[in-house]
């Protein structure tokens, strides 16, 4: 990736730049969502988490690059920095496959409406909401891709595992969010 890495203590937050398909009550679980995936970026082990993974595939960048061009917000269709995860949302049916994909061109994500149910009917489905878009922003914002046959383990996937994992620690463990230590 040919972008200069901008190192930056200013938080990270979400943004929906635009959104289809959803109705109030789902509005508000990706709310949750976001919020979650909010405290999650601009914490202590989200930093540490990030910096000690080891995904494949990261397009020759270091993990603390990768860190910086996550929390400075860069889009690589805009070419900019706002400290912003800009969100294109749609939603689309579907029975089987894929939770969400992202189309690389617009940097759009597309949710899988029946996951989306499925995810609102769990007690903390929030969380894997959270990691899937973290997950599908690695995609629309940065261009990375998940790589056969280690997919698994790619830069997007390492993403939202790590997303999940602290999702979960914090949340379904009954530590409190309070646990996670803002920089």
């Amino acid at each position: 990736m040919d972008v200069a890495v901008k190192t930056t203590s200013q938080m990270l937050s979400t943004k929906i730049n635009s959104i289809n398909g959803f109705n109030p009550k789902e509005l508000e679980f990706l709310y949750k969502a976001l919020r979650l995936q909010d405290k999650i970026n601009n914490s202590l082990e989200f930093k540490t988490r990030w910096l000690s993974a080891k995904p494949s595939h990261n397009n020759g960048m270091r993990q603390s690059e990768m860190y910086e061009l996550w929390m400075s917000g860069y889009s690589r269709l805009s070419r900019t920095y706002d400290y912003q995860l800009n969100y294109a949302l749609w939603k689309y049916k579907k029975k089987k496959g894929t939770y969400a994909s992202t189309d690389m061109r617009t940097g759009n994500i597309f949710l899988n409406s029946i996951h989306y149910a499925y995810l609102m009917s769990k007690k903390h489905g929030h969380i894997y909401l959270s990691s899937s878009l973290a997950h599908e922003a690695m995609h629309s914002c940065f261009g990375f891709k998940d790589s056969w046959p280690d997919k698994r383990n790619s830069v997007p996937y390492t993403m939202g595992n790590i997303h999940r994992k602290i999702g979960e620690m914090h949340l379904i463990e009954n530590q409190p969010i309070t646990a996670i230590t803002i920089k």
